[in-house]
């Protein structure tokens, strides 16, 4: 397969795909944006396919490799950004799911038990 023309397309695809997660009160129109740039990434994937039947065995090995390094550098790109936000958000991460302590616990239930009991004696 025509490596730029792979290449085109899984960007293609990848942008169509991630506007489809915007919510915005353009959705419609951006929903429109996503099927043209899906409906483009379909007609270079093919495109790319017509052009690989003409290759010799050398420029399909060479076109392999290109689409492997483009492939290895978004594995390593997805990972360093998962690292570079995990690493960003991690104290956020911590103070969301920590474990209360017990007096917390025991200052929770109390404040509950006294708001129940005064709407007892309000009724």
């Amino acid at each position: 397969m025509c490596p730029a023309c792979w290449i085109n397309g899984l960007v293609a695809f990848l942008a169509g795909m991630g506007l489809l997660v915007v919510d915005s009160p353009y959705t419609p129109f951006i929903i429109g944006i996503a099927v043209i740039l899906t409906l483009y990434s379909f007609w270079q994937l093919w495109k790319g396919y017509g052009r690989w039947k003409n290759f010799t065995i050398e420029q399909r090995t060479q076109n392999w490799k290109a689409i492997r390094r483009f492939i290895y550098g978004l594995i390593v790109g997805a990972i360093l950004a998962t690292g570079v936000f995990y690493i960003t958000t991690e104290h956020k991460h911590e103070e969301m799911y920590r474990a209360p302590t017990m007096e917390e616990c025991a200052a929770i239930v109390k404040d509950n038990f006294s708001l129940f009991l005064n709407n007892l004696k309000s009724e």
